[in-house]
């Protein structure tokens, strides 16, 4: 409740607006609305607040820190590369548009920048009739103007390297990229440094006036496409930024749009939850990222490779071997810094398939099973195919479909499986059209596959929904799966320390080589939440708008 003295004077305000409305019949909702708000609880809410600041007005109060934002998007990073229900619901809470505004706020009031919002500039075109040359005026005010600058590499002038999309400058249509700036407020910027031209800008207030050649290139081909980022960002680790006013952070799985890809960098927008977006910025391009990703290769992955050809050798001892199609190895052309994508509404009368990845041993059978058995109406799994003479107890198409090897050997060469192998002399496999059966019978199919084999499954025909099983940090592999085989019955299966260090190597791998085709990450820490969180991803994927690569969605 107000102290006395300030319900004294919201009294006398309501007594004011009372007098005023008998003068000003035609507001009478202007000033009911206005007498509820000075009447209710939030109005004396932000009293009491006021009343309980006033202590401090003879204290200097300094923030612990003015980066609020910036350790919010660091958190955000780590939590992105976990999952379990509690990191899911601080995931959620943190990513609530007002948490982001409040802390974005607290930045603002820790910097002291207190300037009240100013009007955009505003763009007059002074050119005389029949000029040669551009004659802009400019009413500019601390915001950028929208345009970079850039040195012509043909006569070394500065002119125009890109026009930012939405600026006032774009929206005014008066200038393009390429034009020649050849004056500001008077002053010849002939023979001036792309740095001095920059500076003088960035430090011009008020009306500024411009006089360029115009360029006689066409402008540029606008796009506006959506793409996928399949590695992280961060603009504080990136000292070739060509422009700090249009700096822009995002995290691996967040969706841009794509406004130009003109050059190194491109012009994008990032996309929240609620597809809202968020400040045009300056991203690297696809070519610029991939250079750089060539100058991480290193001799350090000549040992993973020989580590994962031992670990290949031991599976061919074995005798099982399952291989893939389609997916003889990466080059630098696999490199997948982006990727094209879509938003699809949701399909409900043939459910995608739930294709379940991760290293061995992680537990993709375990959870395949207990999906199924809690709710049999929604999942089921793909019937294989094989080679192997029927047994007297099993049926056709319901246990396997039984094959003559001839056939499946011509279907294994035209690409109809997505993953294959041989024991016991035998051919086992799972089919395209074996999932599409299932899918189409109104349930999620469960395809449980090896990291190599994504890249066939990945397909339109099939648009499956991936799911990487991940495995938790070794500490919780000793304390969640069963390593001493005299404690458990001889159904538990029992694991070793080089299992753990294996799991997680080559976790890491298919991180690195299929990361980008993940649709979502569960970490199988424990059985029971990793099944929820399978289920909630399910749900989400059945009932909502979901982003797919644009090759599944027909022009």
């Amino acid at each position: 409740m107000p102290s006395v003295q300030q319900q004294q004077s919201i009294n006398k305000l309501l007594t004011i607006l009372e007098k005023f409305q008998a003068k000003a019949p035609g507001r009478t909702d202007d000033i009911k609305h206005l007498k509820q708000f000075f009447s209710s609880p939030e109005f004396f809410g932000l009293a009491k607040i006021k009343q309980s600041l006033l202590k401090y007005d003879d204290k200097c109060l300094r923030p612990v820190n003015q980066n609020a934002s910036d350790i919010f998007h660091k958190v955000n990073d780590q939590l992105t590369a976990q999952s379990s229900p509690i990191i899911d619901e601080l995931f959620k809470i943190l990513n609530d548009p007002h948490v982001e505004n409040m802390l974005s706020a607290h930045d603002m009031i820790a910097a002291k920048e207190y300037s009240p919002a100013r009007a955009p500039p505003v763009v007059v075109d002074n050119t005389s009739p029949g000029s040669s040359m551009k004659n802009i005026e400019v009413a500019k005010g601390d915001e950028p103007l929208g345009a970079t600058i850039k040195v012509d590499e043909k006569n070394s002038s500065i002119i125009v390297g890109r026009v930012i999309r939405g600026s006032i400058v774009d929206s005014s249509g008066l200038v393009k990229v390429g034009d020649e700036l050849h004056e500001i407020n008077g002053r010849c910027v002939d023979g001036l440094t792309l740095d001095e031209v920059a500076d003088m800008v960035g430090s011009l207030r008020g009306n500024v006036k411009i006089k360029l050649y115009p360029s006689s290139n066409p402008n540029p081909e606008k796009v506006e496409i959506h793409l996928k980022a399949n590695f992280s960002y961060d603009y504080r680790d990136d000292k070739e930024m060509p422009c700090s006013d249009l700096r822009m952070s995002f995290l691996k799985g967040d969706i841009l749009r794509i406004f130009s890809k003109d050059d190194d960098w491109w012009q994008a927008s990032k996309i929240g939850r609620n597809n809202n977006a968020s400040p045009v910025g300056l991203i690297p391009g696809e070519d610029l990222q991939k250079r750089r990703k060539v100058k991480e290769i290193t001799i350090a992955g000549n040992g993973k490779a020989n580590k994962k050809n031992k670990r290949n050798k031991k599976k061919k001892d074995n005798v099982r071997v399952f291989e893939a199609n389609q997916d003889p190895g990466q080059s630098i052309d696999d490199i997948i810094t982006y990727e094209e994508v879509k938003l699809i509404a949701p399909i409900r009368d043939v459910l995608r398939p739930l294709v379940v990845v991760g290293p061995p041993k992680v537990g993709r059978n375990e959870l395949k099973r207990v999906l199924i058995a809690v709710d049999p109406a929604l999942f089921c799994t793909a019937i294989p195919h094989t080679t192997r003479p029927k047994e007297p107890s099993e049926v056709d198409g319901k246990d396997y479909y039984f094959v003559e090897r001839r056939v499946m050997e011509t279907q294994v060469r035209r690409n109809k499986f997505v993953e294959y192998g041989e024991f016991n002399g035998h051919l086992y496999g799972v089919s395209i059209d074996s999932i599409k059966k299932e899918a189409a019978s109104g349930r999620v199919c469960i395809v449980d596959l090896r990291g190599e084999s994504l890249k066939a499954a990945r397909i339109p025909e099939i648009k499956p929904f991936v799911a990487y099983i991940k495995p938790p940090p070794i500490e919780k592999l000793r304390d969640t799966r069963a390593t001493d085989k005299s404690k458990v019955d001889a159904n538990t299966q029992v694991f070793t320390e080089a299992d753990f260090r294996e799991m997680l190597e080559i976790g890491q791998e298919y991180e690195t080589l299929y990361g980008h085709m993940f649709d979502v990450v569960i970490v199988n820490d424990k059985l029971q939440d990793a099944v929820s969180m399978l289920q909630e991803a399910v749900n989400n994927m059945i009932n909502r708008p979901q982003w797919v690569p644009a090759s599944w969605v027909s022009s």
